[in-house]
């Protein structure tokens, strides 16, 4: 069944001591799912990031993204956490 989640990615800055996290959002029959989605997401932004293109918006509300993306900047995608999307 599909139904939206989130992944949260640890990053760390390239030359400065800082960490962070970034979050991904969208939909996926499963954790897996999601986090493979998540990934497809930062791959296609990169690709646009070096070619000087804009990092597209998703057309629906559950299609998977990366905007705010941030160039230099590591994801840390063994330390993902995927979870049930949760509204507050």
């Amino acid at each position: 069944m599909t139904s939206r989640w989130t992944v949260d990615v640890p990053i760390k800055h390239h030359s400065k001591p800082l960490t962070g996290w970034h979050r991904f959002t969208g939909t996926a029959d499963n954790a897996e799912k999601a986090l493979s989605s998540a990934r497809r997401a930062y791959e296609i932004a990169q690709l646009h990031q070096a070619v000087g293109n804009d990092i597209p918006d998703g057309t629906t509300s559950g299609d998977w993204t990366a905007r705010g993306l941030r160039a230099d900047w590591d994801m840390d995608w063994n330390h993902a956490v995927k979870q049930p999307f949760r509204s507050f």
